[in-house]
């Protein structure tokens, strides 16, 4: 499904592009992100092309690509997915060129605002590997809670790590982000 721009204090969000997929693609392999994504192998071209393609589909993906306001300049890209659940419950995925940078925490901001708000969802949820303390940290800024812990969920370079669970409420969310 195509998302709409969205605009945040400082990132605007608009749909990926197919010129977005190469930088997307570097920053996804980049070892100090890719030991954190959930794949055993790098993400070629193809595979990133099938999934572009096959999202832009998908009624229940909205994946945005992540600008900078000021100049338009790529940043990363930001995607909820499973919005097709019952529950009112959607995915957040979020993968950052310039971690560190308050982009991140202003695009997750801006996507929970359209996702309560435009979407009325109520409740988005994540898993992050439970050794990737700068994301656990910024999603708490965000709003998100811990759920629970997933023990040895995930397998990657011979070693098994816990996956985290945590969401944020759609009241949670309106509470700490009455100006959006």
């Amino acid at each position: 499904m195509m998302p709409p721009v969205l605009h945040g204090q400082s990132v605007t969000l608009r749909p990926v592009e197919s010129a977005d997929l190469e930088p997307l693609r570097g920053w996804y392999n980049a070892p100090e992100t890719f030991r954190y994504m959930g794949r055993d192998e790098p993400l070629t071209a193809k595979a990133q092309a099938d999934w572009h393609t096959r999202t832009r589909d998908d009624q229940s993906v909205l994946t945005w690509a992540v600008t900078r306001s000021v100049d338009g300049t790529l940043i990363g890209s930001i995607t909820l997915r499973n919005l097709d659940d019952t529950a009112r419950r959607g995915e957040l995925g979020v993968l950052l060129g310039i971690p560190g940078s308050g982009f991140g925490s202003d695009a997750v901001r801006t996507v929970l605002a359209h996702a309560f708000g435009d979407l009325d969802l109520q409740c988005v949820s994540l898993e992050v590997r439970g050794d990737n303390r700068r994301a656990i940290t910024a999603y708490m800024r965000a709003g998100f809670r811990p759920e629970g812990v997933l023990r040895r969920r995930l397998f990657k370079a011979g070693e098994v790590h816990d996956l985290y669970a945590m969401s944020i409420l759609r009241e949670e969310f309106e509470a700490e982000n009455q100006d959006f």
